[in-house]
């Protein structure tokens, strides 16, 4: 009885050793970052990107002072894992104002990434402006 309680002890052991707790988990940290401009209403060509790589989205505004913000309507969660919220930044000098949204490619295949921006807290809201991009992704 005693060597079977040795045994479950040890073998409960080695198996909290090979389980990543949350904080020793993989970090997703990209090989290279692809920064992708994006313009409002105009079409973009899709963007080519290997696995492990970094997508930074780069979009335009909104302007300061205005009740708008930038969501994202669309991706492809098992080939792009999304590392930051949309992040906005105000105009500075001669720097426009923009948002940006990073990724990491996490395998091959084909993500449209749509982003609609929209006038912050209306639950049911029209877009004001759109984005869209491809983004492929292959094994490299």
């Amino acid at each position: 009885m005693r060597a079977i309680r040795l045994v479950l002890a040890a073998a409960s052991l080695a198996a909290l050793l090979m389980v990543p707790s949350g904080c020793d988990a993989p970090q997703s940290k990209p090989r290279m970052m692809h920064t992708v401009p994006l313009t409002a209403g105009r079409e973009q060509p899709d963007v080519e990107v290997s696995v492990v790589d970094g997508i930074k989205v780069v979009l335009p505004g909104p302007k300061s002072g205005a009740d708008l913000a930038w969501v994202i309507a669309g991706g492809n969660a098992r080939v792009l894992k999304q590392l930051t919220p949309v992040e906005y930044s105000p105009a500075s000098g001669d720097a426009p104002a923009m948002s940006t949204v990073s990724y990491y490619a996490k395998k091959a295949g084909r993500s449209h990434l749509l982003f609609f921006l929209v006038h912050k807290g209306q639950a049911e809201a029209t877009p004001v402006a759109s984005c869209m991009v491809t983004i492929s992704v292959s094994e490299d």
